[in-house]
């Protein structure tokens, strides 16, 4: 799978999200940014959008149906296991790249939507 590699942040410091088109998220690499602003958080894309369209990146909180459910459940986008992974817990995940994009809805992140999986909990 060819994809786009991009990248999005979080300021911890400001609670801000630079999305990609931020110019200083476009030309730095990760490293540097990291090494020159430890306040930032960043997050890469899946290579996946959900069923509106939307960019699915890392740290985003979706609402998935699986084959095994007639209902929605809130589950978290981690990269692991040399691919981004589903978490629903520590102890149950699903890989992204098996999903249907139309069972997939991003609704929100961990950095400003943290009451989401709280709810769940």
């Amino acid at each position: 799978m060819n994809r786009e590699i991009k990248f999005r942040a979080w300021d911890k410091d400001q609670k801000i999200m630079y999305l990609p088109e931020y110019s200083e998220i476009r030309y730095m690499s990760v490293e540097s940014l990291n090494e020159t602003n430890s306040l930032w958080v960043m997050m890469q894309y899946t290579g996946f959008k959900d069923k509106y369209g939307k960019e699915i990146y890392e740290g985003d909180i979706c609402k998935v149906k699986t084959v095994y459910m007639t209902e929605y459940e809130i589950y978290t986008v981690k990269q692991r296991y040399c691919g981004f992974r589903l978490f629903r817990n520590l102890h149950y995940t699903m890989c992204l790249c098996g999903m249907d994009e139309r069972d997939i809805e991003v609704i929100g992140n961990i950095h400003e939507n943290s009451e989401l999986l709280e709810v769940e909990e």
